[in-house]
């Protein structure tokens, strides 16, 4: 994985197969297969860290729970997902806004002399959270990905050669998904927006600048109407990606269930860029990451903590190009403790909204 991070390629290859204990006479196909994914990273599409995280979990801690064909069969999940997701990746990401409540403007931003510093005296900079899936308000998290392949099956093959697992089934385990929301700068005086995502109009919307993403994995989310897949022109989009994987889920079947745990953990990485199409207004774009429960942090503030991870990037005023003030928020104060902060630009909704 370290190779891989560096960018030696051919060695990450010679670990990889050395790991994997593959078959070079069997097993050439998933060799090709790894080898091409080697091949985009080499170019402007790379592995993500989730991806990373999937081969060393599946390679290196599963490597004495799984028979050769399981860690196969993973491996080629792992890669078509990665083909399926690469889709929805925003390559030259530019500004995007993120919409939430005044009170967190406190935590993501401050004036330098009042950061905390380390022990060199260097400033650390607050971090946007990623928060932890269960707190979305789709009621459908998660789950659209898998009524495709369900939708899919019209020989019930799924059911009987995979099991889907379910969402408690998935909270039980360590893996799970952590994520935050941005929309396009023209989404910035959506109602819809205000009222679901900002507090009910009294919030706030950042628009961050594209120092901020650099070095970011952006997934824009597509919009399905999963009750007519067939007729669906989004579904066309990703039609062949999700039918390879369909293939891999229905011709090999364990009963495992470290399989069965890691294959629906894979998927769910793939279930979280997509949402019913009642949401399309949005035109959301997701940051995603799948972390243990170890390397979560809790929010005690709230009546039952909340789990969350933070971002990588800290947050600087420089990579803040506007703040802008809900139809109902305190434009007065937010523009005060923006100017203190170091932010240049704050304006008001133009929408009337009581």
């Amino acid at each position: 994985i370290d190779y891989l991070v560096k960018e030696e390629y051919e060695k990450a290859i010679k670990d990889y197969r050395k790991v994997i204990k593959l078959d070079e006479e069997n097993d050439k196909k998933i060799i090709k297969d790894f080898n091409k994914s080697i091949d985009l990273h080499k170019t402007n599409i790379s592995f993500t860290d989730n991806i990373l995280k999937f081969l060393y979990d599946i390679l290196i801690y599963c490597e004495w729970n799984l028979e050769s064909k399981e860690k196969k069969t993973l491996v080629e999940l792992i890669i078509n997902v990665y083909k399926l997701i690469k889709k929805f990746k925003i390559k030259e990401p530019k500004k995007l806004l993120h919409y939430t409540k005044a009170s967190t403007l406190k935590f993501l931003f401050q004036n330098e002399k009042d950061v905390e510093k380390d022990k060199n005296e260097k400033s650390i900079f607050p971090k946007l959270r990623l928060n932890n899936a269960v707190y979305m308000n789709d009621p459908e998290k998660g789950k659209i990905f898998k009524k495709i392949l369900s939708n899919i099956d019209k020989n019930n093959k799924l059911n009987k050669n995979f099991k889907m697992i379910d969402d408690e089934y998935l909270l039980n385990n360590k893996d799970y998904t952590y994520l935050t929301c941005f929309s396009p700068v023209k989404e910035k005086d959506k109602l819809p927006m205000w009222i679901h995502y900002a507090d009910g109009g009294n919030g706030v919307s950042i628009v961050f600048n594209e120092d901020f993403f650099k070095n970011t994995e952006l997934y824009k989310v597509k919009y399905l109407d999963v009750n007519n897949i067939s007729n669906d022109d989004t579904f066309k989009e990703f039609k062949e990606e999700i039918e390879n994987i369909y293939s891999i889920l229905t011709k090999f079947n364990s009963e495992k269930e470290i399989f069965l745990q890691l294959a629906n953990v894979i998927l769910n990485y793939a279930s979280y860029l997509f949402k019913d199409k009642a949401y399309s207004y949005e035109e959301e774009v997701r940051i995603i990451k799948l972390r243990d429960y170890n390397e979560a942090k809790i929010d005690k503030k709230y009546d039952v903590p909340k789990l969350y991870i933070d971002f990588e990037t800290p947050i600087t005023s420089d990579m803040i190009d506007e703040i802008i003030v809900g139809p109902k928020g305190d434009f007065e104060a937010i523009s005060a403790y923006a100017k203190y902060v170091g932010i240049k630009k704050v304006s008001k909704s133009k929408i009337k909204y009581r």
